[in-house]
């Protein structure tokens, strides 16, 4: 109900607005009804808004339309280490749920690496994915190797074992935390 009055997450949005260009391209992975889809949108060039609970896709999908973007593209897919199906847990309120190895449902994912083969590299990668950022940055290692995107919030933490996981010298090129 928090979104639909315009109170949801409000320090985490305004931060994430701050950082928002009219030049940039954002991935919203785990978009669920569009939140930060819808803001991103109204001020970046190109959003791809990854979702992949049908629930959640459709009032995505309404979002978007209403506000008559056309410069969003939903994706429904996971993003995840695989370019397989995965097992997909729903929620008890039915607008969350996760990629989880004990889910009754089967999703498709994609690695972001796979992705970018097609798609342009964003410039901001937003995460909100219940607990699954580390398969997602596992699975984005030619992106952090290549660009720089900017990680907000909670998968901050994550981003930074994907970096670790690069060769010393990409490591201190990428200006991310080089570790030990």
């Amino acid at each position: 109900m928090n979104f639909w009055l315009g109170t949801f997450e409000r320090k985490k949005m305004a931060a994430f607005a701050a950082e928002l260009r009219p030049e940039m391209v954002v991935y919203d992975i785990g978009a669920n009804v569009g939140a930060y889809t819808v803001l991103a949108a109204s001020r970046c060039r190109q959003v791809y808004a990854f979702e992949s609970y049908t629930l959640n896709l459709i009032h995505l999908r309404r979002n978007v339309s209403l506000h008559r973007f056309k410069n969003c593209v939903i994706v429904p897919t996971a993003v995840g280490a695989t370019d397989e199906p995965v097992a997909f847990r729903e929620g008890k309120n039915g607008f969350v749920g996760k990629v989880a190895g004990d889910g009754l449902l089967r999703v498709p994912c994609t690695r972001l690496d796979s992705y970018l083969e097609q798609h342009s590299a964003p410039d901001i990668n937003k995460m909100d994915i219940e607990g699954a950022a580390w398969d997602v940055l596992h699975g984005s290692r030619e992106l952090f190797r290549s660009k720089r995107p900017i990680v907000p919030g909670d998968a901050w933490r994550a981003s930074t074992r994907v970096v670790l996981l690069l060769p010393r010298r990409e490591r201190l090129r990428s200006g991310l935390p080089r570790g030990r």
